[in-house]
């Protein structure tokens, strides 16, 4: 198995499962040890990875469930895929392979820190 972790994700949280992964003879990378000069998109990323082969995916990005040329690609491409929600949504992860679940969305009392009202 091997494990990616896009943008999305901590670099800490990408180190510490690589280390552990390691001792198990599995792989695992981060979008910017991968692509260290640029962010690719997350279309090319999937493509990679699909051709490739064995990864599993962690993401923060919903818009790859939203996005309709994004979710046509990821569909396409078979990876299984740990979306990480937002904190606040109810959901603590979903696993998706291939498939669209429609995604996690925040509940109806959730906002941005900055729409909240004072005090």
């Amino acid at each position: 198995m091997k494990l990616y972790f896009d943008r999305t994700q901590s670099p800490r949280l990408a180190r510490i499962a690589a280390e552990v992964l390691a001792h198990g003879g599995h792989g695992c990378d981060w979008s910017r040890n991968r692509y260290p000069d640029r962010d690719p998109g997350d279309v090319q990323w999937m493509k990679d990875l699909a051709a490739e082969g064995g990864w599993v995916v962690v993401t923060g990005d919903e818009r790859i469930i939203r996005n309709p040329a994004e979710r046509a690609v990821w569909r396409a491409s078979g990876l299984t895929t740990f979306f990480l929600c937002r904190l606040g949504c109810g959901h603590r992860w979903r696993i998706r392979r291939g498939g669209c679940c429609g995604g996690c969305r925040a509940s109806s009392n959730w906002q941005r820190p900055s729409a909240r009202a004072p005090g």
